[in-house]
């Protein structure tokens, strides 16, 4: 019966450690706002040339989202500026021989 008892107190006190570790981990993770910006990209001609923006921006640290249309001609990225700027973005493309720039709104 000690041993039931012992076992049941053990499992209380690891449950309520569990719940404390879950919270504070939640607690601690910072809300990061992202940006939306869209850019004109000249020269493109292919799909491959949609891929190869993707690619590329997709693999900057702090991009979230990337969406090249080839029909308009444009770029849509989604990323935390406290990690990756705007200029950073266009040389990115610009580096894969497209010509990249904030579109007017």
């Amino acid at each position: 019966m000690k041993n039931l008892v012992f076992i049941i107190l053990a499992l209380v006190l690891f449950a309520c450690q569990n719940n404390k570790s879950t919270k504070a981990d939640s607690d601690s993770q910072a809300v990061v706002e992202l940006t939306e910006v869209t850019f004109d990209v000249n020269g493109m001609t292919c799909n491959h040339c949609v891929a190869s923006i993707n690619k590329s921006v997709g693999e900057i640290a702090g991009v979230d989202l990337v969406e090249t249309t080839l029909d308009d001609s444009t770029t849509v990225v989604k990323f935390d500026k406290s990690k990756v700027t705007v200029d950073e973005i266009i040389k990115t493309i610009d580096s894969r021989g497209y010509k990249a720039s904030v579109a007017s709104e």
